[in-house]
């Protein structure tokens, strides 16, 4: 069953917007992902089991909170422990 080409060519393009919001959300995301992971290496000195560690702890995050993490959050957390 195929849908009729006008309605294909509405969805094409709706997508394609939506594709290209996607895409600049993530370019912003990863510039600044970039910018602190530069601060931090600057700043710190890490070991890889280190690095490993901290990975480890930040996938566990994310996979419990579903993605949505706040630095707020993260320092009442390092405040706990």
């Amino acid at each position: 069953m195929f849908l009729p080409q006008a309605i294909q060519l509405y969805l094409d393009g709706r997508l394609g917007i939506f594709e290209d919001h996607i895409s600049k959300l993530l370019f912003k995301l990863v510039v600044a992902t970039n910018m602190n992971v530069g601060v931090l290496a600057d700043v710190y000195e890490f070991t890889e089991a280190g690095l490993r560690q901290r990975r480890a702890a930040s996938v566990q995050n994310v996979k419990q909170t579903h993605g949505i993490l706040s630095l707020e959050q993260e320092m009442q957390d390092a405040g706990d422990e």
